[in-house]
């Protein structure tokens, strides 16, 4: 079975990326009329590869086991690609690329999705249906999966975003944020989605008792305030 989740993984992976460079080269088509990419577009394509990744191994995109339903297959797409939308939005922001075409980005993303929805439900209907269920049932068996409160989550966003909101009224006397504010704004909250995924703020397995909640809590905190140390010396 172990070897059966390898080869699905891996298919998986490779149908996922082919789907990608096969959007990403016809919108570029599309736009210019030529396959040939621009100089900057080839590092907007590496740079979509590595993030998408990054995300895929966050939220187990390229895990068959994790699936286990029709719709919670579609969800996890869905959630991956919402990540993968706001990574690479992060990296266009933080490093001044505005050269890059807003339709690009967003057409790849809309229609990356599309075509992983429709592979999938094929493959699902098709064959995969039982696979997916096996292999689901021995995850649940063999690991203890992350229960995240949804409440939790959108509690702490709100509170963080009306922190910062509520300083940038006291400093400048306007809710509207300056345009290098937007920066900063858009680094704080990918980094705390980040530091919550890792740290498992949300989990609900990490809420045994007050302290095991309040240490993750902390694990978090001190951790964003280390980054943001670092990155405000540079």
């Amino acid at each position: 079975m172990n070897h059966t989740k390898s080869k699905l993984s891996l298919l998986f992976f490779s149908a996922d990326y082919f789907l990608f460079i096969t959007v990403f080269f016809a919108l570029n088509y599309f736009k210019r009329e030529s396959l040939k990419l621009p100089k900057d577009y080839t590092g907007l394509m590496i740079g979509f590869l590595v993030i998408s990744l990054i995300v895929s191994l966050f939220t187990k995109k390229l895990h068959p086991g994790y699936y286990r339903t029709f719709f919670r297959g579609l969800f996890i797409l869905a959630k991956s690609m919402v990540l993968t939308l706001y990574g690479i939005s992060f990296f266009v922001v933080v490093a001044s690329l505005s050269k890059f075409s807003r339709i690009h980005i967003f057409g790849t993303c809309a229609a990356w999705l599309i075509l992983e929805m429709i592979l999938f439900a094929v493959y699902y209907e098709s064959l995969g249906k039982d696979i997916i269920k096996k292999l689901g049932q021995l995850d649940i068996d063999s690991f203890l999966r992350p229960r995240v409160s949804y409440f939790i989550l959108f509690s702490d966003l709100f509170l963080l975003m009306l922190s910062f909101f509520m300083l940038n009224l006291y400093k400048t006397h306007s809710l509207v944020l300056r345009p290098s504010y937007e920066k900063v704004f858009l680094i704080v909250v990918g980094l705390w989605l980040f530091i919550s995924i890792i740290t498992r703020k949300f989990d609900f397995n990490n809420f045994q008792n007050y302290f095991f909640a309040l240490a993750a809590c902390m694990k978090a905190v001190i951790l964003m305030v280390f980054i943001v140390s670092i990155l405000k010396k540079r």
